[in-house]
């Protein structure tokens, strides 16, 4: 501030100079102010203007009253709010409020409208935000700090969709039983939607233990359904990700018809005990018992699409069935029939170990040996179960319309009971199930299949999503190109999946928005949808909520804090912005060089007035 006295002073010394005729004086005073101006512009000095008008900006809030704020026990912190600083607070939500003279929009939006009219901002918000621009885009333009409260977590009462049971392939038509089992302590709302439709609505007092409600659904529409179970107080918002629980079914319009033909042996036992509960399926038996008579049991189809045949040489009307059927399973004994152009080579008795393809049954668990293995050419098999020496145990052949499948381990009684003796029962279950899967008519073509996703996902964390292309003999498939979509309200991001093993394709990333999510798996046509929960998290984890992943990023960008609600007073009353367009004069601008060259050339000019060089 010293150098502007000195300036006044040589100002007017060069006009008293000019009053007085002085060439000589007026040419020393401007080079000494080429000087001083040299000098100022060399330490790029700043001089403050005291009389240029400042510009004053208070600090407001910026308070956020959606509903999540509500649905999280702030609807109390909120009124508090806007009736303790009445003058100061600006709200904002997801959409517009009914009856509200004010506009009302998301985070980003509000700071983007901000813009216009900026201040310092002390920001109250959960972080969650459903539609509009990103607020750490906009945030990096913002010229005023913002300072965003953070929000404690408050305890919360946890309500829990412990297991829904029911049907997975109810038929077209039936009533079907759904048995919901709840825990927790309180009152809730027990909301059950079907295909993302609510159906019922009822209030449940849970008094900590496990309560059973009872739902009874009429299958109306054949195809894949979703029912859908939610505990809560609101059906907008969702506050826990245990509170909420998806059961996946089938409607059918009929049973697969599967017909099981055999001797009388302890095959029959067996097949009906693994059978019989396969919901998907209308079995029936036929045995052949010596002096040509049969025995029956379930329901006969008159046009079966499944035949098993077990050791046994068929009738003309058994050919016929097997003729008309989709799929034939081959249980191989020493005499079995074989169609054209399958012939049987030989029955090796020595000890044969199957080993079982791990994408084909998963079980940890190594099979024992057993003695017999039927050998068949004239066609080519896909093996699924191989002996140790490379030998097919297991394995199908595909015609134009129908499918062969051959288990060649002769009998399969020793074999089921031999895995079945070792604690491999599941295991042995399992085989069967899978050959009469592999038989069904839908197992003809190639799936995807998104593997289940963990629970308890929330902002920050890393969303790992792995999907499976499975071959139509239930084999993961390598080489393809899968495709995930994540979809989310507005948002719609697409990745291409890496194959981290061979037929599974993986992406990961990481959500920054809570709420439901959609992820389509497609591949070569196919494609397979699941829908997950985001949770807002936990502001003590690391890879927590927008508070401390969005908020703090918007108060780096704006130069801001994450701060207490004890500290809002002081803020409102010390945190006031004085800015003005011109309240500095720097020497540092390109105006100082052209001032410079003129006072150089009036020296020059009064030198040549003067007649010298």
């Amino acid at each position: 501030m010293k150098i502007v006295p000195v300036l006044f002073i040589l100002l007017f010394f060069i006009l008293l100079s000019l009053y007085r005729n002085e060439i000589g004086t007026i040419r020393l005073f401007l080079r000494l102010a080429v000087l001083t101006l040299l000098l100022l512009f060399y330490f790029q000095v700043e001089i403050n203007l005291p009389w240029v008008k400042k510009e004053e900006r208070a600090t407001a809030i910026l308070i956020d009253v959606s509903r999540s704020m509500e649905q999280r026990r702030w609807k109390g912190t909120i009124r508090s709010i806007q009736r303790d600083y009445p003058d100061r607070v600006i709200p904002f939500a997801a959409g517009i409020g009914p009856g509200s003279s004010r506009e009302r929009t998301n985070l980003g939006g509000a700071l983007d409208r901000l813009r216009l009219q900026p201040k310092p901002l002390i920001l109250i918000s959960d972080g969650y935000y459903n539609e509009g621009p990103d607020p750490i885009e906009v945030s990096r333009g913002y010229p005023y700090p913002i300072y965003p409260v953070h929000l404690p977590e408050e305890s919360i009462v946890d309500f829990e969709v412990v297991a829904i049971e029911g049907p997975d392939y109810p038929k077209l038509g039936d009533t079907a039983v759904f048995f919901i089992r709840c825990q927790g302590k309180g009152s809730t709302d027990l909301m059950i939607y079907l295909d993302r439709r609510p159906i019922r609505s009822r209030k449940l007092i849970l008094t900590g233990g496990i309560r059973e409600e009872t739902l009874r659904l009429r299958m109306e529409k054949e195809g894949i359904r979703i029912l859908e179970v939610r505990l809560d107080r609101s059906e907008d918002e969702i506050d826990t990700l245990d509170n909420q629980l998806r059961f996946r079914f089938e409607v059918v319009r009929v049973k697969t018809p599967l017909l099981f033909l055999s001797n009388l042996t302890p095959d029959v036992g067996i097949m009906r005990r693994v059978i019989e509960p396969m919901e998907w399926l209308e079995v029936g038996f036929r045995i052949r018992v010596d002096g040509g008579k049969e025995l029956t049991y379930g329901k006969i189809s008159d046009r079966p699409e499944i035949i098993i045949l077990d050791d046994i040489d068929p009738d003309p009307e058994t050919k016929r069935l097997v003729a008309q059927a989709s799929s034939i399973i081959f249980l191989l004994g020493e005499r079995s029939w074989l169609p054209q152009p399958v012939r049987r080579r030989r029955v090796e008795n020595r000890e044969v170990v199957p080993v079982f393809d791990p994408e084909f049954i998963r079980f940890d668990l190594t099979p024992p040996p057993f003695t017999n293995l039927i050998e068949i050419g004239g066609i080519d098999l896909v093996p699924l179960v191989k002996s140790e020496d490379g030998r097919v145990i297991l394995g199908y052949h595909d015609l134009p319309s129908q499918r062969m499948i051959f288990l060649l381990a002769h009998p399969i009684w020793s074999f089921y009971r031999r895995l079945v003796g070792i604690g491999g029962g599941p295991l042995a279950d399992q085989l069967i199930r899978k050959l009469i899967q592999l038989a069904s008519p839908g197992m003809r073509k190639k799936r995807v299949k998104i593997r289940p996703i963990k629970k308890g996902i929330r902002i920050g964390d890393q969303l790992t999503i792995t999907a499976g292309l499975y071959a139509p003999d239930l084999r993961l498939s390598t080489g393809a190109r899968v495709f995930f979509r994540i979809e989310h309200d507005t948002l719609g991001e697409e990745y291409i999946g890496t194959e981290v093993a061979p037929g599974l394709y993986q992406t990961t990333l990481w959500p920054r928005m809570a709420g439901e999510y959609q992820i389509i798996a497609e591949a070569d046509g196919l494609y397979d949808t699941v829908r997950i929960m985001v949770g807002g998290g936990d502001p003590e984890s690391p890879h927590s909520s927008a508070n401390n992943i969005l908020l703090e990023q918007i108060a780096r960008n704006t130069g801001g804090r994450m701060i207490g609600f004890d500290e809002i007073d002081s803020l409102l009353e010390s945190v006031v912005e004085v800015r003005g367009e011109r309240a500095w004069l720097r020497f540092r601008d390109p105006w100082l060089i052209l001032l410079i060259i003129g006072l150089l050339a009036s020296v020059w000019w009064l030198r040549k007035r003067e007649g010298l060089p």
